[in-house]
């Protein structure tokens, strides 16, 4: 006797040779039309990210351009957040999105009240544990590039 290839009861009856009931058949044809749908839907985001746009992030894994590239490399090349920023030498807090997409985030975003001045949780001058961690390549390279400014106006002002 046949076993249903869904739930693994015993198949009865001549029509359904492969499922116990119109149930288990349904399910099955669901399942198939997903990963069809998964496959057709992967192919079109990859013909999207190929082309480079402003817009977009760049993966510096696969080469191609997402709006939130830590998401795709955790999805697609199994990568968290964490391991992709230290691989590359991002920064730890900064999403690795554009900045058009930041700027709608912020728009967005209703829990800023805690970074008011004066908050318990706002970091305040000369607090101790500031600055005790390791930095990334890219947080280092922006700050010479600000202490290189902040030079060049004291420069410009004597």
């Amino acid at each position: 006797m046949n076993k249903c290839e869904i739930c693994g009861n015993p198949v009865t009856g001549y029509r359904m040779r492969k499922f116990c009931s119109a149930k288990c058949r349904r399910r099955a044809q669901t399942i198939r039309y997903r990963e069809k749908k998964k496959i057709w839907q992967r192919k079109r985001a990859e013909a999207r990210a190929k082309d480079p746009s402003p817009d977009k992030v760049q993966c510096k894994i696969c080469g191609l351009w997402y709006i939130q590239v830590c998401s795709h490399a955790y999805l697609i090349h199994g990568v968290t957040e964490e391991e992709y920023k230290k691989e590359f030498g991002l920064d730890k807090g900064r999403g690795v999105i554009p900045n058009w997409y930041k700027e709608k985030k912020r728009e967005t975003n209703k829990g800023v009240k805690n970074l008011e001045s004066g908050a318990p949780y706002r970091f305040k001058p000369g607090q101790e544990g500031l600055g005790k961690y390791e930095r990334s390549q890219q947080t280092l390279a922006r700050l010479k590039q600000q202490s290189f400014i902040k030079k060049e106006l004291n420069n410009n002002n004597t």
